[in-house]
């Protein structure tokens, strides 16, 4: 899915998450949240993330 909008996500499977010194990975469920989001480079970042992320990754969004 590519997240365009920012707010909390769901995992729909493992992801891999790098950072320039360190790996982990994020099982699927995890809830993630998106705090911004840069249009030019379609990239989203969240405390999860660690880093800039891509925008097309393997979530649904959690409706409250």
């Amino acid at each position: 899915m590519i997240v365009k909008e920012t707010g909390k996500y769901r995992l729909l499977k493992e992801f891999i998450v790098r950072t320039s010194f360190s790996t982990g990975t994020l099982p699927k469920g995890t809830e993630i949240n998106i705090t911004q989001i840069d249009d030019v480079y379609h990239k989203v970042i969240g405390p999860e993330l660690k880093d800039w992320r891509y925008w097309d990754i393997p979530v649904e969004p959690i409706i409250v």
